[in-house]
């Protein structure tokens, strides 16, 4: 939405495939949303 800051707990953040496999994202809130989008991209 715009004008709105991120909520997601783990914005900003550099998690490692590890990470990821084992614990996962906390995307649930307890907002009423319709939507997230979440962008993941590879880093050498």
């Amino acid at each position: 939405m715009p004008g709105r800051e991120p909520s997601l707990p783990a914005h900003g953040q550099q998690l490692s495939g590890d990470y990821l496999m084992k614990i996962g994202l906390d995307v649930f809130t307890g907002e009423n949303i319709t939507s997230k989008m979440i962008e993941i991209t590879r880093v050498d």
